[in-house]
């Protein structure tokens, strides 16, 4: 039976550019990205929540800035739809000498390395990609 999924993304800024993990989706050629975080866990905050998949993914430790905003997201991905709702938050790398790096490599939970890298807005702006969860570029741009 399908479920509802908790998210938390984290906004990390370098100037005009945002931390931004790509996504293909091999069924339909589509190419976009979406900020670093993860789900929320059973009995967990969602504070807890980014802080932990930011420490898991890049071992990094992240001061929250600001309030939470909620997107919902409907999608389909490799075939199999989904349904979540995300929790997005700007915040801040305490070790500064990760916006020194371009790329920031990182791992899932399942050991599965990725990466992320800083990235304008611009690309999505021009509909070149797209922009995860939906909804969340028209926020940006406010």
């Amino acid at each position: 039976m399908p479920i509802i999924k908790h998210k938390v993304l984290g906004l990390a800024w370098r100037g005009d550019e945002l931390l931004l993990v790509h996504i293909d989706d091999p069924t339909d050629g589509s190419m976009g990205a979406r900020p670093p975080g993860g789900t929320v866990e059973f009995g967990e905050c969602r504070e807890t929540a980014i802080k932990r998949e930011f420490m898991e993914e890049f071992s990094a430790v992240i001061t929250l800035k600001g309030t939470w905003h909620t997107l919902e997201n409907i999608f389909e991905f490799n075939g199999v739809p989904g349904h979540e709702f995300c929790s997005v938050i700007d915040i801040t790398f305490d070790e500064k000498t990760l916006y020194e790096q371009d790329t920031l490599h990182a791992v899932e939970d399942d050991g599965t390395p990725f990466q992320a890298q800083w990235c304008s807005l611009d690309s999505f702006i021009n509909g070149e990609k797209e922009l995860y969860p939906r909804g969340l570029l028209a926020f940006l741009r406010g």
